[in-house]
């Protein structure tokens, strides 16, 4: 139109006429203005906001449907901004598609979080079996390190619990007083103790039924008394040393015999404290 107008005016018109297809031109490009659509700031920002939601893989992968939504209402804006009839319609739907992208972000975001908030509770359990894992190994060379050692103290689990048992050769003949070779005995129950802090000792005194009944019993005490005192010299706390004499009250075999009398001539120790871990070693 606009080239057949301007071939028109090249000519040899009148001033009349030349005014006429002026005023032609004008009306045409006034209504062709007219007809396009105002631009829409509200659209313009819609577009831009999905168009970068929509090329963003967390939302892509966490609010794919929240954003098919924003994506309805994007073409629904442009559908009604492209007419130029209803520009408050094509505003409105505008804005719906801003708060449906922004909702896409929010949620993408807040299940990214929560993924990796279980990756951490994964990592992390995964950190607390590779301890326990260390815990139970440890504990198992702790079990054959205390086997061995009890083997080495003759020690035998009784419904008393763990204990030891001292024959009188470690002390003087019918005395309290250790002997010279009782040294390693107390040493490898010192090194017990140490071992497990926890641990107490009950140290009960016993004889056999030769001579006085009283002089017995004071024997059987003084003799688990004799045995506290080196222990605690020996660097074990008092406090978890305890003792008790029974002279010959208890005995274990015939007092009839030599041999059975030799065996009722003892100090027992029984060990307290970690029950437990004393039964399970003993398995």
């Amino acid at each position: 139109m606009m080239q057949f107008i301007q071939n028109q005016t090249t000519g040899h018109t009148s001033p009349n006429r030349k005014a006429t297809l002026t005023l032609a031109l004008t009306a045409v490009l006034m209504t062709a203005c007219a007809g396009a659509p105002k631009q829409l700031e509200s659209l313009d920002a819609a577009n831009a906001s999905y168009s970068s939601a929509n090329e963003d893989p967390v939302i892509a992968k966490h609010a794919a449907l929240e954003l098919d939504s924003a994506r309805e209402s994007l073409d629904l804006a442009n559908s009604v901004h492209r007419k130029g009839k209803r520009p408050k319609l094509a505003d409105h739907y505008a804005y719906v598609t801003s708060k449906r992208v922004e909702v896409a972000r929010q949620r993408a975001l807040q299940l990214q979080a929560d993924e990796q908030i279980e990756l951490m509770k994964v990592e992390r359990q995964k950190v607390q079996l590779e301890a326990r894992a260390e815990e139970i190994e440890l504990a198992k060379r702790e079990t054959v390190a205390l086997q061995q050692q009890l083997r080495d103290m003759q020690a035998e689990h009784t419904e008393r619990g763990l204990v030891m048992t001292l024959g009188d050769v470690l002390f003087e003949t019918g005395a309290a007083n250790l002997a010279p070779g009782s040294a390693a005995s107390i040493s490898r129950i010192g090194d017990f103790m140490r071992q497990y802090k926890n641990r107490t000792a009950r140290i009960e005194g016993h004889t056999d039924s030769m001579g006085n009944e009283d002089t017995n019993y004071d024997l059987s005490v003084s003799r688990a008394n004799s045995i506290r005192t080196a222990l605690i010299q020996n660097g074990i706390e008092p406090a978890r040393i305890s003792t008790v004499g029974f002279g010959e009250s208890r005995p274990v075999a015939t007092n009839n015999t030599s041999d059975g009398r030799r065996q009722n001539r003892r100090v027992e120790i029984v060990f307290g404290g970690d029950s437990a871990q004393v039964a399970d070693s003993g398995q």
